[in-house]
């Protein structure tokens, strides 16, 4: 079972980094399921763990820094990409290049009704769950403050030894400002029905 008031805790403990591979790394100690973030071109920003998972879109990112203009024809010809004007709350996938035995659950970063980016979990069949669902929407939440294709730099560390480097995103304090808010009252919020119902 998720801790979401931990989670959120450990969110708000992150925000100032703007580090979108730290919300990864965050997210997937707490779902236990591997996270994948792209920006709107397909160039990786986060991902946890970086280990390979069999699956060969998730894997090819560890070696290269976005997908080849072949691999994204094939997610617009299998429909794929089409899917993310149509949801603004997480929804899974599970054809194509998404595979049946390992099924996606998608959230897209909206930033005033434009999509910036792609925000995936890969799964089984039996690990989609309502928590992870949930656990998605934050991420979708935090991710929102990030312009995440006029970023000044990228968070994405590679492996040690590879030739790709890394570098730390910047974006606008009174996004972050108005998320902190947001997370905190929902926080204070999940405090308050937590005694609630417990009393």
């Amino acid at each position: 079972m998720i801790d979401f008031l931990l989670l959120y805790e450990i969110i708000l403990e992150a925000l100032p980094t703007h580090n979108i591979q730290k919300l990864a790394d965050i997210c997937y100690q707490y779902t236990k399921i591997p996270i994948l973030i792209v920006n709107i071109t397909y160039t990786i920003q986060g991902l946890a763990p970086k280990n390979k998972t069999g699956d060969y879109f998730w894997d090819y990112l560890l070696d290269h820094p976005k997908y080849s203009t072949d691999m994204i024809v094939r997610l617009y010809e299998e429909g794929i990409m089409q899917t993310a004007v149509e949801n603004k709350h997480p929804y899974v996938i599970d054809w194509g290049a998404a595979t049946t035995d390992l099924p996606k659950i998608m959230g897209v970063i909206w930033v005033d009704d434009t999509i910036e980016g792609y925000i995936a979990m890969q799964c089984t069949k039996t690990e989609i769950n309502e928590e992870r669902m949930r656990a998605m929407a934050i991420m979708q939440k935090f991710c929102h403050p990030y312009s995440l294709h006029q970023r000044e730099t990228v968070t994405y560390q590679y492996p040690k030894n590879h030739p790709d480097g890394h570098s730390i995103s910047a974006f606008p304090d009174s996004s972050w400002r108005s998320l902190y808010s947001d997370l905190s009252y929902r926080k204070s919020r999940s405090s308050e029905l937590y005694k609630k119902n417990t009393l």
